[in-house]
């Protein structure tokens, strides 16, 4: 089986549950290792601050070596709280619009699921 999940944060406060949603979904993973997970992560609107905060960057690394998971920022968000790609860390992927990135990766067949 092949489940592809886009994990949508838009506001700061959701950040908690988003990271709880994905853990819960490596966990998911481990438990079930036939079952392929693809996760992808967008961050959009207030929620871009967190990429800015040393826990949730720490977090962001741990989930990266996992296989299949990738977090998106929203390039209109970063430039709206004034926030330089390059602040980012490695391999947190820039996109040039989370609402269009949203779009995209439905129509690739992600489920659409907002914390």
């Amino acid at each position: 089986m092949e489940t592809k999940i886009l994990l949508h944060v838009d506001q700061l406060d959701r950040i908690g549950e988003m990271t709880s949603n994905l853990t819960n979904l490596l966990n998911y993973r481990a438990n079930h290792p036939d079952d392929h997970l693809a996760v992808i992560v967008v961050l959009n609107g207030d929620a871009i601050m967190a990429t800015l905060t040393p826990s949730f960057r720490e977090q962001v690394a741990t989930f990266l070596q996992a296989p299949d998971v990738a977090f998106h920022a929203c390039h209109n968000s970063l430039n709206s709280h004034g926030i330089n790609p390059n602040q980012l860390q490695s391999g947190v992927e820039v996109v040039e619009a989370g609402v269009v990135d949203l779009a995209i990766q439905q129509d690739r067949g992600f489920r659409y699921i907002k914390p």
